[in-house]
């Protein structure tokens, strides 16, 4: 426990560092459109395209998004992207067929539409190098009263209690946001993110402001807290090397078909390195350092459990909600469940030469590294990493987005 701020204060989070840094502040002004962080500093966005705005109905997301071209037409791509299933049970469902189909494409674009905005400002500010070098930049979907969010973590904030909404303070005009775009997401996937994309460069500078008018996202600045490889001790279904202690991620194949497990690097070692798992010794196969994840084969006598986790396979067509709901069964923590909370800027562009990652609360220990991330829905969505230092804050776990780590190394799950 800490002081901060004259109160007492325990495993201070992402969530508490949100709620400090919006307790002052205000959405714009109802006379002008609110792009959110998007606009010239210090000067009134573009009149040519502000203008078309002024007497435009801000109050509900939904209907800023069906009110504008983008809008309807990035709803209508992500409609053709799937089709929903009818109710199971006729008459359980009062609302018709149509009605949810709607609601769930509305709500898909919806979420699509401020996870590109907020990656696209990731991307300007990056360019534009008003975020550093070091500077970890994660994106904090909308919950509650609060827009989503864009998070940079700057090692020249020293304080948590110092956080607060710098939206106001970034340079980010329509043409910076417009060069950005086309690196925010993959337009060539098949996710909501991509479909959404595709209208927004087929919309130029018009529907680059409508993008920001339906999200409004805005820029929080925060501290950059230390952060601690989660390996060493006490078992599960562990991974000994030496002093070192971590856990088993998925059952998988390799692209010579071998049967094996994940593990993370930090807790093995280079290819050779020879580990210990279920009291028999195997030795590292593949590595991928950037994401810290290696594949340890064991042989076809290795007696598989038949009760294994994960089957629906590995998320990677799109990012968990928030608040989501996950589970974990590490070396130390064993059946522990966790919460979404956030995931680094650039998820959307699976790139293997990045290790990309999603945050969770810190609800990891030492021990734990390498153990898989299972949402709901029985999907794997990372491998455990790093957590913040048990001092330090504001707190929160790291977990490597695993559709982007098996790619990197070619892994295939069991």
């Amino acid at each position: 426990m800490s002081e901060m701020g004259g109160a007492v204060a325990r495993e201070v989070g992402l969530s508490d560092v949100l709620d400090l840094a919006f307790q002052r502040w205000r959405p714009a002004a109802a006379h002008r459109p609110n792009f959110g962080a998007a606009g010239p500093r210090d000067a009134p966005l573009d009149d040519a395209i502000g203008a078309q705005y002024f007497d435009f109905d801000l109050t509900d997301p939904f209907r800023r998004l069906v009110n504008t071209t983008l809008g309807r037409r990035a709803a209508n791509a992500v409609a053709n992207q799937r089709t929903l299933s009818p109710p199971l049970r006729a008459g359980v469902e009062t609302r018709t067929f149509d009605d949810l189909q709607r609601q769930s494409v509305e709500t898909r674009t919806m979420t699509a539409m401020r996870r590109l905005s907020v990656e696209t400002m990731a991307v300007s500010l990056r360019n534009t190098g008003q975020a550093k070098k070091d500077d970890r930049l994660l994106v904090i979907p909308e919950q509650r009263d609060r827009p989503p969010v864009l998070m940079l973590m700057s090692t020249e904030v020293e304080a948590v209690e110092d956080s607060r909404v710098v939206s106001n303070e970034m340079d980010l005009p329509l043409a910076v946001l417009s060069k950005a775009l086309p690196e925010a997401a993959d337009p060539n996937d098949s996710s909501p993110e991509a479909a959404a994309l595709r209208q927004v460069l087929r919309g130029g500078d018009t529907a680059v402001a409508e993008l920001f008018l339906i999200a409004q996202p805005e820029i929080v600045r925060t501290r950059q807290p230390k952060m601690m490889p989660l390996c060493a001790p006490h078992p599960h279904i562990r991974v000994d090397c030496g002093p070192q202690v971590s856990t088993v991620g998925v059952f998988c194949r390799d692209a010579d078909n071998e049967l094996g497990v994940t593990a993370c690097y930090h807790g093995t070692g280079p290819v050779g390195t020879v580990v210990t798992i279920n009291q028999q010794q195997y030795k590292v196969k593949r590595v991928d350092v950037v994401q810290d994840t290696v594949f340890i084969p064991l042989g076809n006598n290795f007696n598989v459990p038949t009760s294994l986790r994960g089957r629906a396979g590995i998320l990677g067509t799109r990012e968990p909600a928030r608040a989501d709901q996950a589970h974990f069964d590490g070396a130390t923590n064993q059946n522990c469940t966790t919460r979404i909370f956030g995931a680094d800027a650039g998820l959307l562009r699976a790139r293997p030469t990045i290790m990309l990652k999603i945050q969770t609360d810190p609800d990891t220990d030492k021990g734990d590294s390498g153990c898989a991330l299972i949402d709901d829905a029985d999907h794997v969505l990372g491998f455990a990493f790093e957590r913040t230092d048990y001092k330090d804050y504001p707190q929160f776990t790291d977990w490597i987005w695993a559709a982007n780590a098996l790619r990197a190394l070619q892994l295939t799950p069991y």
